[in-house]
């Protein structure tokens, strides 16, 4: 049996396993009694040629196909790497799950992989956050739900999709600030934010809601606030140029109607003319004004909504159990 070692950082910590926060192992029969088809290697040889990808190991991919090679063989062997990939998704629960049974059931494992993964699990109770949620609705319906988390982190954001189950759902999830939206049919209905602490065990229950249209493209048209900007903008231009004109005017009438009054009627109409110019000012600056400062607030108004965090589908070849680092054990053949 080949086995691939990674190590991330070295820490020494006393091996205290909390198994309990996982589900109770089955019994399971000895390797050498379970028959391995050639549809369950198949899938177990995917499984390591995903994590082996030149272009970075695919781990979303090789848990499925773990997952799979283990319904048809139920070979312990396959526990390790479904725990290794659970791991690195942030699937804690499973990952927790998975090498507590391959450590009780997989016969021959060597010290070194029998200590990697102890510490693994130590790190992985140590940073666990237990949450029993549970859905409620006016639409009895509640088959199609599923449970989307995320945590939020520098290193980049996880999220995991489950599929929930009637009652209380149990998840385990990493230390972290934590958003878990409830779909059905690619709809929001629930939305629960939080801080997972290691070693805390929290509740909540989803009280679903209607499903809210979204607005196309995720973001309101800005066009409108351009186009009051614009008039606005237009309407200062014009009573700033009407204003010149009357002024202009009003200076041309001093010496033709000395005493506000105009012998001749080019004077008068020069004097009508100024107040017209004068009138068109006072709508245009007062108007324009009015539409440009209502154009940019509601440009403001309309760019101020912040987009959701950016989520990733699995975590990174990089993926870590708490700051402090963990190992990882991978099995090749089986």
């Amino acid at each position: 049996m080949a086995i691939r070692h990674t190590r991330c950082h070295k820490i020494a910590i006393s091996l205290v396993i909390c198994a309990g926060v996982g589900l109770a192992a089955a019994p399971y029969a000895r390797a050498e009694d379970l028959p391995v088809s050639d549809e369950a290697r198949m899938h177990f040889k995917a499984g390591v040629n995903y994590l082996q990808d030149p272009d970075g190991s695919q781990f979303e991919n090789a848990y499925t196909e773990f997952k799979t090679a283990y319904d048809l063989s139920h070979s312990p062997k396959v526990l390790g790497n479904m725990g290794y990939c659970a791991m690195k998704l942030e699937r804690d629960g499973e990952a927790i799950d998975a090498y507590t049974n391959y450590l009780k059931v997989a016969p021959d494992i060597a010290a070194q992989e029998r200590a990697q993964i102890e510490t693994d699990l130590y790190t992985l109770t140590a940073s666990a956050t237990v949450l029993a949620v549970s859905l409620s609705s006016a639409r009895p319906n509640l088959a199609d739900a599923r449970l989307r988390d995320t945590r939020y982190s520098v290193h980049g954001n996880v999220s995991n999709i489950y599929v929930s189950s009637p009652g209380v759902f149990v998840l385990v999830v990493r230390a972290g600030h934590h958003t878990i939206d409830v779909t059905q049919n690619g709809a929001v209905r629930a939305r629960w934010e939080f801080d997972a602490i290691g070693g805390a065990h929290l509740s909540h229950t989803f009280a679903l809601q209607e499903p809210v249209a979204a607005v196309p493209g995720g973001r309101p048209s800005k066009i409108l606030p351009w186009l009051t900007v614009g008039v606005g903008a237009a309407g200062l231009a014009t009573g700033a140029v009407a204003g010149l004109l009357a002024v202009a005017r009003e200076h041309s009438l001093e010496g033709e109607c000395p005493m506000n009054i105009c012998p001749t009627s080019n004077g008068a109409s020069d004097k009508a003319a100024a107040y017209t110019f004068g009138t068109v000012a006072d709508i245009g600056l007062l108007g324009g004004g009015v539409l440009a400062a209502t154009g940019i607030v509601w440009l403001i108004a309309s760019g101020s909504g912040t987009a959701p965090p950016a989520t990733t589908p699995v975590a990174s070849g990089g993926g870590r159990c708490t700051g402090r680092g963990c190992y990882g054990t991978l099995q090749v053949d089986f």
